[in-house]
């Protein structure tokens, strides 16, 4: 059966960095995957001074792959089906809360990738 993601789903504690049964700052499973996957266009936006450029197209692609309402802790399969009604105001909320936290966790993985390159001196 189909995992359906609507408007009707409500934004739970699986969205809560502080409450979610990952470690702050772990991506797992496809989220790890995709990022290991990014990892040398970052490291080469690091190398030519454009991270500045990085981060939108990153998070554009993200964002198609794990949509806000998927919860942290799980991955996305074939048979999602994802609502593409616009959102209520307490949605649209939710989601700016959500899209915020997530980047801001995003940014500190490729930082903290970028630190370990740089100490390794690769």
């Amino acid at each position: 059966m189909p995992v359906v993601l609507s408007r009707q789903s409500s934004l739970t504690a699986d969205h809560s960095f502080s409450k979610r049964r990952l470690p702050p700052g772990r991506f797992c499973g496809e989220r790890e995957k995709f990022l290991m996957r990014q990892l040398s266009k970052f490291y080469q936006a690091v190398d030519y001074g454009t991270v500045h450029n990085y981060w939108p197209r990153l998070f554009r692609e993200y964002w198609k792959q794990f949509p806000w309402r998927l919860p942290f802790d799980r991955d996305p399969h074939c048979g999602m089906i994802i609502d593409t009604e616009p959102l209520s105001p307490q949605d649209l909320d939710a989601h700016t809360v959500v899209q915020l936290q997530t980047q801001a966790k995003l940014r500190a993985w490729f930082q903290k990738k970028h630190l370990m390159r740089a100490r390794l001196g690769a």
